[in-house]
């Protein structure tokens, strides 16, 4: 088990499979009833926070890089997907992952 601290994980930054930059981790959200990490929220785009936009991204397809320096989506996508766009920077998701019709996280 290797464990690091959520506040050296926030400002790092977030790729792809193909270590394509996506974004800079922002925060967490837990589950209040687990204490389980759900979600990483992320950044992308804009300019020193004009136009950027925020995702929350299901924790279960989030890994954490070698030595705490940034995180990985298990996505090969360039761009994070739209379904996880939070509506504000200040909004925070009110349900679970989204699912496709077979009852698996989207993405």
């Amino acid at each position: 088990m290797c464990l690091i601290p959520a506040n050296a994980c926030a400002g790092t930054e977030l790729v792809g499979a193909h270590e394509d930059a996506l974004g800079t981790v922002v925060d967490f959200v837990l589950d209040t009833s687990t204490g389980a990490v759900t979600y990483v929220v992320v950044a992308s785009g804009g300019f020193m926070g004009i136009g950027e936009e925020r995702y929350a991204l299901p924790w279960d397809y989030v890994r954490p890089l070698h030595g705490a320096k940034g995180l990985r989506w298990h996505c090969a996508a360039a761009q994070l997907p739209h379904q996880y766009r939070l509506a504000s920077a200040t909004a925070l998701p009110q349900t679970g992952p989204p699912q496709d019709s077979a009852g698996t996280i989207a993405g």
